[in-house]
């Protein structure tokens, strides 16, 4: 049953998950479900191609802050609203 919640954490609340047509990691669609009840979440992943993190914030401001680094080898492609701000796409 903790599958399903750690499940529920990766690939919806952090958003990361592999692309559709991706093998072994070698692309990555980071789509958050930023909640109202939840300030921040934090995603560190050990992918094939090494370690993968994503993290989001709630500021004071209101303004949510998207972190995400992943290996060079690694294309990532990031899906978010417009008015979620994207600070170092890559490590």
């Amino acid at each position: 049953m903790l599958g399903v919640i750690d499940d529920w954490i990766l690939g919806d609340v952090a958003g990361l998950r592999q692309a559709p047509d991706s093998a072994g990691w070698a692309e990555i669609v980071v789509r958050p479900l930023i909640l109202d009840t939840v300030n921040d979440a934090t995603v560190s992943f050990d992918s094939p191609r090494g370690p993968i993190r994503t993290a989001w914030s709630r500021r004071s401001s209101g303004t949510v802050e998207l972190e995400v680094s992943a290996p060079p080898t690694v294309r990532v492609r990031i899906e978010t609203d417009p008015d979620v701000k994207v600070i170092q796409p890559r490590a």
